[in-house]
């Protein structure tokens, strides 16, 4: 934990690697620096995409990921925070990748990528979060 700390938050003498980067970093390391079964335990628990990151989609969303799936960590809960068009989305729409249903018609949404620290308006997403109807869950320190 407290090495996927130091290599994903802001220092003033390096940029932070973004979450997933981190989680990679730490999984590359196992035998050599980390304990095989602890390591693999972390990374479980975190999963692929760690709660709080922004994802973008194959539909031309953007989400941020809310909930791990245990079952599959690179299909985990997300609620859309943009539009295809870059519009901040209205309406709080959670997705859970892991429990789609796929027909002929309806393509599956898959997440394609991260966004990146520098491409993240956290202010925006605050704000938006914390006027969700979910916000009552937040505390208040955390809406700014």
């Amino acid at each position: 934990v407290d090495s996927f700390d130091a290599i994903s938050i802001v220092r003033p003498y390096k940029k932070p690697l973004a979450p997933h980067t981190a989680l990679q970093v730490i999984g590359d390391a196992k035998d050599v620096d980390f304990q095989e079964v602890l390591t693999k335990a972390f990374l479980r628990c975190m999963g692929v995409y760690p709660t709080g990151s922004i994802v973008q989609l194959n539909n031309g969303f953007e989400a941020i990921v809310i909930e791990q799936n245990s079952n599959n960590p690179q299909q985990p809960r997300v609620m859309l925070l943009k539009t295809e068009g870059n519009q901040l989305e209205d309406k709080r729409i959670i997705v859970d990748l892991g429990k789609q249903s796929t027909s002929s018609t309806r393509k599956e949404i898959k997440i394609t990528g991260m966004c990146t620290n520098d491409h993240v308006n956290y202010r925006r997403i605050n704000k938006f979060l914390c006027t969700s109807p979910r916000a009552g869950k937040l505390q208040k320190s955390e809406c700014r």
